[in-house]
């Protein structure tokens, strides 16, 4: 593609293309985990990429934005819109390996710079923000995910039933935490629903761990990633 071609310069954002899930943490939210997904795509064309984020705290806002080169301009600038009515226009830059964001406005900068893994499964990084021109401090930090997905088999203790049923796995494995719902098991005749939590990694793309029921039966789980 010719350089001068302003897609040539969104060409390594292809590595961003699809749904991830989102870990947060933020000053004004301590101890707490604020989860979300982002998903990328093009518009029609390839000429601008959208970005659409949502998350699971009322304090955070949803936000659309569109990413590349703005007409009557030469270089890529991130065009950010949210639920709160707020509208910034970033610098943007990605080569494939390390994103980074900017807004010099006065009273109120902003930077951010994240790195993608080298297998392209996860992008983690921080915001900061320079307030009157008082120096940058850390602000929002971020983890992204893509989503995975896979069969999970259980045991309920002491009468050993085993089950295999589908399962979503969302972020990270080593902390991920899923809902099984399940039917009759004849556990005490009665429906149970059970969430994992704190799971430990095993081998390779499976992952097990003990976990809570509705019922207080002891349970393992097993999952199978793909």
């Amino acid at each position: 593609m010719d350089e001068a071609d302003p897609r040539a310069k969104l060409e390594p954002f292809q590595a961003l293309i699809g749904e991830w899930s989102i870990e947060m943490t933020h000053p004004m939210v301590e101890d707490r985990v604020v989860r979300g997904r982002v998903t990328y795509g093009w518009l029609e064309g390839d000429r601008f990429l959208i970005q659409r984020a949502v998350t699971e705290h009322p304090d955070f806002p949803d936000s659309l934005c569109v990413i590349g080169v703005m007409e009557g301009e030469n270089d890529l600038s991130m065009q950010y819109f949210d639920s709160r009515g707020v509208h910034r226009v970033y610098a943007i830059g990605f080569d494939g390996r390390e994103l980074t964001l900017e807004r010099d406005a006065p009273e109120f900068a902003q930077r951010s710079s994240a790195t993608l893994s080298d297998d392209g499964s996860t992008l983690a990084g921080v915001w900061q923000l320079n307030e009157d021109d008082q120096g940058y401090r850390d602000d929002l930090a971020f983890t992204y995910w893509h989503g995975r997905g896979g069969w999970c088999r259980f045991w309920w203790c002491p009468r050993g039933l085993g089950r295999r049923g589908r399962c979503p796995v969302r972020g990270d494995p080593r902390r991920a935490s899923f809902l099984i719902g399940v039917g009759r098991l004849g556990v005490d005749g009665g429906p149970v629903a059970a969430r994992s939590g704190g799971v430990d990694t095993g081998r390779d793309g499976h992952w097990r761990s003990p976990f809570e029921s509705a019922v207080n039966v002891p349970a393992c789980v097993e999952v199978h990633l793909r």
